[in-house]
């Protein structure tokens, strides 16, 4: 055998041996998938379900998931992973607390990706989705993962026992003038104690910024990244109007109320509740002694919208695989057959408008007015929350003085102006005051 020989295949082997490693390697792409753990974990259980079966689909590719935890801690976790150079692939972050992270630019704009695939959020979902997931810039920082329109949901037989229309019954008139009228006749105290045993109402200080929408008010400017507060608007005023007059007129229970839990929607010992959205169904209500149902939001001054809040999932701006991402983003989001194992897993709503129809067959649970939560959905004037970088700041401003307003411990004015001063000095220090 000539040297020539030898080498020729010495060289035709080490040849071999380096496809060979970078055929493993792209055999062995592990895309890690943080998990945000407030989602619960029937969530938790639909993504291994999906892992698996994205792995039989694409057996080069195996997405690992890590619990990131909950709350802050999730937001925490995954700047610790950024900062030390090991991001994610993927996150399931929901707008109320993606704000910091997307003004830091920590996901990658997935518009390129849907226009490549030729797929039109407005022609796949609704118009307060879009809305929320486009960035101030036109780029999409996020793909839905459920809706969450936040209706009526209404105890029948307590509805029947006071003799009452039920808000399906009432229509168009289901009205802030008529929750209240029902409000008043089912807040019972029936021994006389001075202890309210049964509110007509449930958590009136949670979602009052619905109110607001309502009454044809706005907070800020914008929706995402907002540059200017509105809070001095006389129809922010007005939609606090509702809510003030539920706890003036006792008709749900303040925060402070001693056991206050037990006062939820879910125990029967309150009639109805405006601020729960399809998420209860399955957590809270499916082995209930009583008989419920929704309805579309209550009506305001201006509409009927309400909020649609929207959990939704990321591609990481550092991943090392954008293209394999993306297969799992769109894997998980786009295609039918996952958003349909979405449904029967967790039981909440798809996003995809095509779906709708299909949910009270994915959901043994749903409410026989199931149609109410898309109705609401659909609705021009529904959108989802704020998204506000300085969320947490802009908190500890709103929070306590809205609350004490509620426990009738401030003028509603005098909270409003206060908000509305403190609120603009945050904006103005990251917007700076020309915008």
């Amino acid at each position: 055998m000539t040297k020539h020989l030898i080498w020729t295949i010495g060289l035709s082997l080490l040849l071999c041996s380096c496809l060979f490693s970078f055929a493993s390697a792209q055999d062995s792409i592990v895309l890690t998938h943080l998990f945000y753990s407030s989602h619960g974990t029937a969530w938790l259980e639909f993504l291994h379900d999906r892992a698996e079966a994205f792995h039989e689909r694409y057996p080069r590719i195996r997405v690992e998931i890590m619990e990131g935890g909950t709350g802050a801690g999730y937001f925490d976790k995954l700047n610790l992973m950024l900062a030390a150079g090991t991001p994610p692939d993927t996150t399931d972050f929901h707008p109320g607390i993606a704000g910091p992270l997307i003004a830091q630019g920590a996901f990658a704009d997935l518009r390129p990706y849907l226009e490549r695939d030729g797929v039109d959020l407005n022609e796949i979902t609704v118009g307060p989705v879009v809305e929320v997931l486009t960035d101030v810039d036109g780029s999409i920082w996020s793909l839905p993962g459920d809706l969450f329109p936040v209706v009526t949901y209404f105890n029948e037989d307590l509805f029947a026992e006071a003799g009452l229309m039920t808000p399906v019954q009432l229509g168009d008139d289901w009205d802030w003038d008529n929750a209240l009228i029902a409000a008043r006749r089912l807040t019972v105290d029936f021994d006389g104690d001075d202890i309210i045993d049964q509110y007509g109402l449930d958590r009136m200080y949670a979602r009052w910024y619905i109110w607001v929408w309502q009454a044809g008010g706005a907070l800020y400017d914008r929706l995402i990244d907002p540059t200017q507060s509105y809070w001095t608007d006389p129809k922010v005023a007005a939609g606090f109007a509702f809510p003030v007059a539920v706890f003036e007129q006792n008709v749900a229970p303040r925060l402070g109320t001693p056991n206050i839990a037990n006062y939820h929607f879910w125990t029967g010992r309150s009639a109805m509740s405006l601020v729960d959205g399809p998420g209860i169904v399955r957590a809270s209500l499916r082995d209930v002694d009583f008989n419920w149902d929704v309805a579309p939001q209550v009506r305001g001054p201006e509409h009927a919208g309400s909020e649609i809040a929207v959990s939704g999932f990321q591609m990481v701006s550092q991943t090392r695989y954008p293209e394999e991402t993306w297969l799992w983003l769109s894997f998980l989001t786009l295609e039918n057959e996952s958003v349909e194992r979405f449904v029967e897993i967790t039981g909440r709503t798809p996003a995809l408008s095509e779906l709708f129809a299909e949910y009270p067959r994915l959901n043994e649970h749903a409410p026989k007015n199931w149609i109410a939560y898309f109705q609401t959905a659909s609705l021009p004037q529904s959108q989802s929350q704020y998204v506000l970088p300085e969320g947490t700041a802009i908190g500890a401003v709103v929070n306590p003085r809205v609350n004490a307003v509620f426990s009738g411990q401030m003028p509603l004015e005098t909270a409003l102006q206060e908000i509305h001063e403190l609120v603009t000095v945050i904006l103005n220090e990251r917007h700076g005051d020309g915008r």
